[in-house]
């Protein structure tokens, strides 16, 4: 891109953040939010993405406004307003704790920071809710991971059997009984039939890996995208940890990488504690996995 063409952006970003910041003072939310959204997509600046979480605060997007402050933070880790806009989401979605932990990181004696001060007192001393229920959200282009992926090729594939007598032999943990009385259900068509399978399955981790590398990738977002919850990602972790080897490692890193197509992947990974993370950290430092894949996956899962 040319230096003229950068001014030009520049210049085009900031009148759609001027025209969303009018937008705003009038109450016009969503016309906020739309103009927000194009000046993002001229220039991505953590102050854009902070005001668009404010309108989505205005109108209760939770989901939206956490992501949007949260990438805003990415790009600018001392931006107050976007530390603010973070932890009034998460009080909202009712995950005090952490919004507490996020504020404490704030000068509260700063006069300009009363607001967040009242926060904290809001939110300190409450205990995070047992479950989030979390509304669908598209993902803005620009909140996408830039980072292409990678073609896998001269995967082999494994056979439900072969694979079986891999995980007897490999993890010798895990009982060869239930491996083989366990019938995989075919692919899902519908969310649905997917929500039925996982509530039937999430006990046990490696069938629902199973279950889970059996649907066509390029069905995720039709079958995930209003359906796909922290819980699914950590057991899918634990399956494949379990079920990984050198010959699969590619395939079933290109399905997490696949995932993040998901347009709640975001907000999913998001809750995914420490513990979940490690499993995938070890996972791939048992094999030889190429480093494109990985680099990809670090971004995605914040690894």
């Amino acid at each position: 891109m040319t230096e003229i063409d950068l001014t030009t952006n520049k210049a085009e970003a900031e009148r759609h953040r001027l025209e969303g910041n009018e937008h705003f003072r009038s109450f016009r939310y969503h016309n906020a939010i739309k103009s927000y959204t194009s000046s993002l997509e001229c220039q991505e600046t953590s102050s854009v993405l902070a005001n668009r979480a404010q309108a989505y605060l205005n109108i209760k997007q939770y989901e939206r406004a956490l992501m949007d402050s949260a990438r805003a933070l990415e790009l600018d880790a001392n931006n107050v307003k976007a530390i603010f806009r973070y932890a009034k989401a998460l009080e909202n979605l009712h995950l005090y704790e952490i919004a507490a932990e996020k504020i404490s990181k704030i000068d509260l004696n700063n006069p300009k920071n009363k607001e967040i001060a009242k926060l904290k007192q809001h939110v300190q001393d409450k205990t995070n809710c047992v479950e989030v229920k979390l509304s669908c959200g598209e993902k803005d282009e620009f909140l996408r991971s830039k980072l292409p992926l990678t073609e896998i090729k001269n995967i082999k594939t494994i056979g439900r059997m072969e694979l079986a007598e891999q995980i007897i032999q490999d993890k010798l943990h895990i009982s060869s009984p239930e491996l083989s009385s366990m019938k995989i259900p075919p692919p899902p068509t519908t969310s649905f039939i997917f929500i039925s399978v996982f509530q039937r399955l999430k006990n046990r981790p490696v069938a629902f890996a199973e279950y889970f590398l059996s649907i066509d990738k390029n069905n995720y977002g039709d079958l995930l995208d209003e359906v796909i919850e922290t819980e699914m990602i950590k057991c899918l972790f634990v399956g494949f940890d379990i079920l990984a080897n050198q010959s699969n490692i590619s395939e079933l890193l290109e399905c997490l990488i696949k995932l993040a197509d998901v347009s709640r992947f975001d907000i999913a990974v998001l809750f995914l504690d420490e513990a979940a993370k490690n499993m995938i950290r070890k996972m791939v430092e048992r094999y030889t996995v190429s480093e494109n894949q990985l680099s990809i996956l670090q971004t995605l899962y914040a690894l």
